[in-house]
């Protein structure tokens, strides 16, 4: 696991998220009572996940801020989760495939959850460090199965209270396990056979027996919707994304995922939602005809083919909380939702491996070959993964007009030049990310990229003073632009009234500076650089 991922080792914080839950802040380092409290309190950036800081906590209180570190954690719980995927597999299998032989499968649960590991879609939860939710999240999300299998087959008290304490844990780590009462009942059609769809009683028993589960998914959901729909407009309403749009994002989902699944090829960190969204793409409608034709056929084959059926099903439940029913963030697909929702393909490529009537030889060279172009393939992904310009710079290569990877890289040049001794160099590495925030105003609507723009100018403006007014002049243009965008679309971000401020001070209208100081003031009290600024324009007015 640590050669495949390897190149994650030497791999940085990234200013994509990273920055803001790690860098920025601090009320997570520490292990007293007050971090502890916050961490069990807090869906800082959306997300509630009291265990995943916990375990940031961890490494920060034995490592400190060594971002090889905490990639190492990563891993690790990742080469954990593999394990717990191997003996989920080993469950399954002895029920479905009990005639193969021990040994036969406990090769083929090798098989698939090495499956799982190696892909490339996993690179993005095991080398990103703000999502070890997944792996935390993922390797309890298969202990409790692998519990729950024991509970079924052998009536073990242990195994049913082991269950619900790792779907607790799993939902502590990330909400994506709310989706388990509904998996455990498919299992209990088949393979387990302990739920017949046309009988009242059956369903009540198995019901009852799951009821722990559901309260925990019950009350993990509303906290998940609660803590995006206050993460600054993450969630999107159904005015801005409406149920024809939810529905074909849906349907493309459930396509996308198996399909990456299959030839995991141009792999990108954000496939974003398109601006205008129009249900009527063929992408779109591609995408709800195929889902059509396998849910028709899923049908007709369930009763010959039920390990490719419930392979489907869990795969369609597991996916269903991030297909855009509930909409939060800008993204259409992201390769880390992959993580739990594609395990049934993993075990059902395995034991359809197990049950063929190939000879062993080859059985083995198949499975070799598969597990070789996958840890190649992942291993180049890791190498994507490992910072900010080859992250971004590789989205740019698939796509020019990538606004998100201009923007990134826009912002990876200006940290360069902030940091950069020399000044010339400091000049170059702003006017490459001028270039990139200009690319990136021309390809997305958003004001951020033309807030950018008047940050580097403003920048440019203090390193080439004979160039001042010039640069000032394109920054408070570049705002105008910015500020009529944010207006229209209903959006503000206070940084960008504190940039407005320094721009007009810098351009001598010191009396025009200090609303947008005091205003930013009011909405960070903290923040003392903003503080001595607001003093700095009042002591000029003689205030």
């Amino acid at each position: 696991m640590f050669v495949v991922f390897g190149p994650a080792l030497s791999g940085e914080f990234l200013h994509w998220d990273d920055d803001k839950n790690f860098l920025v802040h601090e009320r997570w380092r520490g292990l007293g009572f007050e971090q502890l409290r916050w961490m069990f309190t807090t869906t800082h950036m959306g997300p509630y996940q009291p265990l995943t800081w916990l375990s940031w906590a961890c490494d920060n209180a034995l490592f400190g801020l060594d971002a090889q570190a905490f990639h190492r954690t990563n891993i690790a719980l990742h080469a954990l989760a593999t394990l717990a995927v191997f003996a989920l597999a080993r469950s399954l299998f002895a029920i479905t495939c009990a005639e193969s032989g021990s040994t036969r499968r406990t090769w083929s649960a090798a098989l698939a959850a090495l499956l799982f590991a190696l892909h490339p879609l996993r690179c993005e939860s095991v080398c990103w460090i703000t999502e070890r939710r997944d792996v935390l999240s993922g390797l309890f999300f298969a202990v409790c199965i692998c519990a729950w299998l024991r509970w079924t087959t052998r009536r073990s008290r242990a195994g049913y209270v082991l269950s619900v304490v790792c779907a607790l844990l799993s939902l502590l780590s990330k909400a994506s396990a709310i989706v388990l009462p509904a998996l455990l009942l498919v299992l209990d059609v088949w393979p387990l056979a302990r739920l017949r769809l046309t009988e009242f009683a059956s369903w009540r028993a198995r019901i009852v027996e799951k009821l722990p589960f559901v309260a925990l998914s019950i009350v993990f959901g509303i906290v998940a919707i609660r803590g995006q729909a206050a993460a600054g407009g993450a969630l999107r309403s159904l005015e801005d994304h409406g149920l024809a749009a939810r529905a074909a994002q849906s349907a493309y989902g459930l396509v996308f995922y198996p399909a990456k699944t299959v030839w995991p090829s141009a792999l990108t960190p954000l496939v974003a939602m398109p601006d205008p969204f129009e249900p009527s793409e063929p992408r779109f409608v591609l995408a709800g005809l195929v889902v059509a034709l396998v849910t028709v056929s899923a049908w007709m084959l369930r009763k010959r083919a039920p390990a490719l059926v419930t392979a489907l099903v869990l795969f369609a439940l597991a996916i269903a909380p991030v297909l855009g029913l509930t909409q939060a963030g800008k993204q259409l697909v992201a390769d880390r939702y992959s993580y739990l929702a594609c395990m049934p393909f993993a075990l059902l490529a395995a034991g359809a491996l197990l049950r063929s009537r190939w000879p062993d030889v080859v059985k083995c060279g198949v499975a070799l070959l598969a597990l070789g172009a996958l840890a190649i393939a992942t291993h180049r992904q890791a190498r994507v993964w490992h910072d900010d310009e080859s992250l971004w710079g590789h989205a740019l290569a698939l796509d020019a007009n990538d606004a998100e990877a201009l923007l990134h890289l826009g912002m990876s040049r200006e940290g360069l030049a902030t940091r950069h001794a020399i000044a010339s160099e400091r000049v170059r590495l702003l006017r490459e990310a001028l270039g990139f925030f200009e690319r990136g105003e021309q390809c997305a609507k958003a004001p951020q990229y033309s807030i950018d723009i008047a940050v580097v100018c403003e920048k440019l403006a203090l390193e080439l003073p004979t160039e001042s007014d010039a640069w000032l002049a394109q920054a408070r243009a570049a705002l105008a632009r910015g500020f009529e965008r944010a207006e229209q679309q209903h959006i503000l971000e206070p940084e960008w009234l504190f940039e407005r401020a320094v721009v007009a001070y810098r351009s001598g209208e010191i009396a025009g500076s200090v609303g947008d100081f005091r205003a930013f003031v009011a909405l960070r009290p903290d923040d003392l650089a903003a503080r001595r600024a607001l003093a700095l324009a009042l002591l000029q007015l003689g205030r």
